[in-house]
């Protein structure tokens, strides 16, 4: 069965992402772009925003990749499994203030659904667990439940 299209445009961000080049992301979505971090509420809009978002995750795990697990998507929209792992080795912004680098790894699964519209993608959402995050930062004391082994 062929790939549709907008697999591929999906495949292309976290390719973007892998390799640093954020101006290949900027390109991929559209000018009213809206992107929402589940976990900590935060909005990032437009082609700046998207380069701000992998670059919050790319300046906290300088050595981050996405490992694609599942891509779906159809004429309007898409969704994607994924896991990221990194060592967090510079300071990770967050809602309640700057996490100076552990120099721990972290393997964290996540989930993005979006809409596409004329070729880039328009919006979207990333969900993931941000109690997972904390404690493989070794940030907590008890391994949340559910957290991913």
């Amino acid at each position: 069965m062929p790939v549709h299209p907008n697999e591929n445009l999906i495949r292309k961000l976290y390719s973007a992402f892998n390799d640093r080049n954020f101006d290949e992301a900027t390109k991929l979505v559209s000018d009213n772009f809206e992107w929402l971090d589940v976990a900590t509420g935060e909005v990032y809009r437009g082609p700046p925003g998207v380069r701000q978002f992998m670059e919050h995750w790319a300046n906290a795990f300088k050595d981050a990749k996405v490992e694609i697990k599942r891509v779906v998507a159809t004429d309007d929209s898409f969704a994607a499994e994924f896991l990221g792992r990194g060592t967090h080795t510079g300071a990770l912004e967050s809602p309640t203030g700057t996490i100076p680098p552990t120099k721990r790894r972290i393997e964290l699964p996540c989930c993005e659904v979006g809409t596409i519209e004329k070729g880039k993608i328009r919006s979207g959402s990333t969900y993931y667990d941000a109690a997972t995050i904390m404690h493989q930062l070794g940030l907590t004391v008890s391994e949340p439940a559910g957290a991913h082994r």
